[in-house]
């Protein structure tokens, strides 16, 4: 009983024709259409005899005949065609590329944010300098007048 619940599961299951279905109703793009024409030329080559008086003449006739057969035949694209696993893996790709884009931002931020801070710390440090000096100036200056 068994064998034969099995059996008539696997004779039952889903065939060739229902995938292509399937896949043509997915995306109808996959399936093609091309036509190949053949030309068949024959060379027939026909005799003629003739008799005048008593001799009979031989005349050889060729003829051309040109057939054409023209087949039109429907064909499943396979460029186009991509199993389940290539498109998991194409979109785990682009969610790669999306991330390591994200942290690329972030990094080329923060890096910024980094180079104007030194920036900013380098312009005050120059203007401490200028005003120490200054100060310098004119405490060197006052010496000098009392010196005087």
């Amino acid at each position: 009983m068994k064998k034969l619940i099995i059996l008539s599961l696997i004779l039952s299951s889903c065939g060739a024709p229902w995938h292509i279905k399937r896949a043509v109703k997915k995306d109808p793009t996959i399936i093609q259409t091309q036509s190949d024409t053949v030309r068949f030329t024959i060379n027939r080559v026909d005799t003629i005899e003739t008799m005048l008086n008593d001799t009979i003449f031989r005349e050889f006739r060729t003829t051309l005949i040109d057939t054409f057969v023209v087949t039109n035949y429907k064909f499943i694209d396979g460029y186009n065609v991509r199993t389940r696993q290539e498109v998991r893996q194409d979109a785990r790709t682009e969610r790669t590329e999306a991330r390591q884009d994200n942290r690329t931002k972030r990094k080329n931020k923060k890096q910024e944010e980094r180079t104007e801070r030194t920036k900013i710390k380098r312009s005050l440090w120059i203007v401490i300098g200028v005003v120490l000096l200054f100060a310098l100036y004119l405490i060197k200056r006052e010496r000098d007048e009392k010196t005087n």
